[in-house]
């Protein structure tokens, strides 16, 4: 795939110093990204303790849950109740539920979560750091192509709290492993292709859509490395195709029963697992390259503005950014080492990333031009529909870091090959030219820096789930929660996994089949309809559904019964939040015959069922 590198056998133990020096610095580095909040706070989380960030707390619960309990990992019945969800079809990442779980048995999931998102950083910096080392990349290149892969502008955006997005250390390992198959070929054909595969395995359960991207950009740039050199192809295509096949067993072998339930498992949606209509407008623009937005701490003019709406104003995908004095060096660095095959291909990669970035149609400025883009072709394909554009960028963003790690390399060279020249060196000192070099890099890297720290906000996780009181809950029970669990407001996802899985909820931010079985993140509407009705009434002031809000009497109260006992509704918990939470309230009080309890900030009935079995009016 690139040129044939040196191997330095004993570099690991000469460079330990420097490549334990870089790992820490990607480390502090991750750590003040989130500061001052620990890594292990588990009382504070991005944004808030709903939408995204609760969902991800509990899908970083349910693997070690499951396996704990003899349950199947890929579905769960703890959400969304009766019905369940396929978490297959969901950004579940059960491989980054099992590497927590240490930290979610010790400090809980939002710990958990806060851990996984600081070492997602860490240790992408310091995969792309290795892989640059093991292509015999120059110590002080390596660290800064680490450093401008895992602090890109893509991992800045995600990192606000996409945590199956960001955490990519395996991609640059991908292309490692693939270079090894194809240029190299020093390993046998069965061990690259068993790694090759084992790689492929553990990313699908990190992130289906970061596994399905990064084969794309293998494919590709296979072709592109092949048309270069189509004669040197030739003669290593046997290798190649002999650990393709080891990795496709592999594949097949570990990813067979999951891949299956996905399509045909339990709660299974038909189609991709995000609408695509809903992905379209989260794509990169033509100016998106030299233009910042809040993710960077450097915007001049009021660059920001414009920088935000150029990904359809969601500054989570704003990731396709490069900046000029970047652009600069990169186009320096590629004509002045053009001779080196790896450069030129990876600055084809830049180019068909970022086109790829770009969407199906060309858009500059927010204006759209109706230019057809490669993506347009992609997003035809059913396994891809799910794949959002402007997450191209990663890839952007690694094979610029490649441009910047392999022509800094270059350039180390060249000064030691003209250092014996005094007439062309003069009285400059190779060590100075060296150190010039890379503070040079390094100052066309200061318009990516971050806007770091982010900011955080308190979990609000009532008391009452983090205290013995839940024991009252019987286990495995089905609860009732106000605020109810309709995106974005589905903390009690995040109560439900704080509680240690104590009991299953109605409701919950998940994808599941609507109609037609296509994908929906609305919880299936149950019936009576009243119930739903009543709690988003009373949450947002107006109803989030087109159903009108039932009135406040014998016929309402009876319907409210119906459902508590239709579902085995155990325990019903208010959180007094939103418009008006009183009315909830005063509804069960009625319904149930009975007033809840307050504890832990909350207000709870137990033995829901029951009281509404005996309740006065019940038919």
């Amino acid at each position: 795939m690139i040129a044939e590198v040196r191997e330095t056998p004993s570099g690991w133990v000469r460079s330990a110093a420097p490549a334990t020096a870089a790992v820490l610095f990607y480390c502090a580095v991750a750590v003040a990204a989130y500061w001052p909040v620990s890594p292990f706070s588990s009382n504070r989380m991005m944004v808030c303790g709903c939408h995204d960030a609760a969902q991800e707390a509990w899908f970083l619960t349910w693997p070690l849950f499951a396996i704990a309990h003899g349950l199947n990992p890929f579905f769960s019945n703890w959400i969304a109740y009766p019905k369940g969800v396929n978490l297959a079809a969901n950004t579940s990442m059960p491989l980054l539920g099992l590497l927590g779980a240490p930290v979610t048995a010790l400090f809980g999931p939002v710990a958990s979560y806060n851990f996984l998102l600081r070492l997602s950083f860490a240790a992408s910096a310091s995969s792309a750091f290795f892989v640059f080392k093991r292509w015999a990349v120059w110590t002080p290149a390596a660290f800064l192509g680490g450093l401008l892969y895992a602090f890109s502008p893509y991992m800045v955006g995600e990192g606000l709290g996409h945590l199956f997005l960001v955490f990519v250390p395996l991609p640059p390992l991908i292309f490692l492993v693939l270079e090894r198959l194809f240029v190299s070929q020093r390993l046998p054909a069965w061990r690259a292709g068993t790694m090759l595969g084992v790689l492929a395995v553990l990313q699908y359960f990190i992130s289906a859509e970061i596994l399905l991207t990064t084969a794309l950009m293998a494919a590709i740039a296979t072709v592109i490395a092949i048309a270069a050199r189509p004669r040197a192809a030739l003669e290593r295509i046997r290798h190649a195709l002999a650990g393709l096949a080891w990795a496709t067993g592999v594949v097949l072998g570990l990813l067979g029963y999951p891949v299956w339930y996905y399509l045909s498992g339990s709660q299974h949606i038909v189609g991709p697992s995000h609408s695509v209509a809903g992905l379209a407008p989260f794509h990169a623009d033509l100016l998106s390259a030299v233009v910042p937005s809040q993710s960077e701490r450097l915007a001049p003019f009021g660059l920001w503005a414009i920088g935000n709406r150029l990904s359809g104003y969601n500054v989570t995908e704003t990731g396709a950014y490069i900046g000029i004095p970047l652009l600069v060096l990169m186009v320096v660095l590629v004509v002045r080492y053009r001779h080196d095959g790896r450069i030129k291909w990876a600055a084809a990669m830049v180019l068909v990333s970022y086109l790829f970035a770009l969407g199906a149609t060309l858009e500059v400025d927010g204006v759209k031009t109706h230019v057809p883009l490669p993506f347009a072709l992609v997003e035809r394909i059913p396994i891809f529909q799910g794949a959002l554009a402007g997450r191209f960028s990663l890839y952007t963003d690694l094979f610029v870091a490649v441009i910047v790690a392999l022509g800094l390399d270059c350039a180390r060279r060249e000064i030691l090959v003209r250092s014996s020249d005094r007439h062309d060196i003069g009285r400059r000192s190779p060590a100075r030219l060296r150190a010039g070099l890379v503070a040079l890099s390094a100052a066309c890297l200061v318009p990516l820096v971050p806007s770091f720290p982010y900011e955080e906000a308190p979990t609000d996780v009532p008391a009452y789930f983090t205290s013995t009181a839940t024991a009252e809950i019987p286990a495995a029970s089905v609860l009732l929660a106000y605020p109810y669990p309709y995106t974005p407001d589905d903390q009690a996802m995040l109560w439900e996994a704080v509680a240690g899985m104590r009991f299953r909820i109605i409701g919950g931010q998940v994808a599941i089949p609507g109609r037609g079985g296509r994908t929906t993140s609305a919880p299936a509407t149950l019936v009576p309809p009243e119930t739903e009705a009543l709690f988003l009434y009373a949450m947002y002031g107006s109803p989030r559904i087109e159903r009108r809000v039932p009135p406040p009497d014998a016929t309402t109260t009876r319907q409210l019964r119906d459902f508590l006992i239709r579902y085995n509704v155990e325990t019903v918990v208010i959180d007094p939040l939103g418009e008006h939470p009183e009315l909830v309230v005063a509804y069960l009080t009625a319904a149930l015959g009975a007033p809840a309890k307050r504890v832990g900030g909350v207000e709870v009935w137990y033995g829901v069922e029951g009281l509404a079995a005996r309740a006065p009016g019940r038919r």
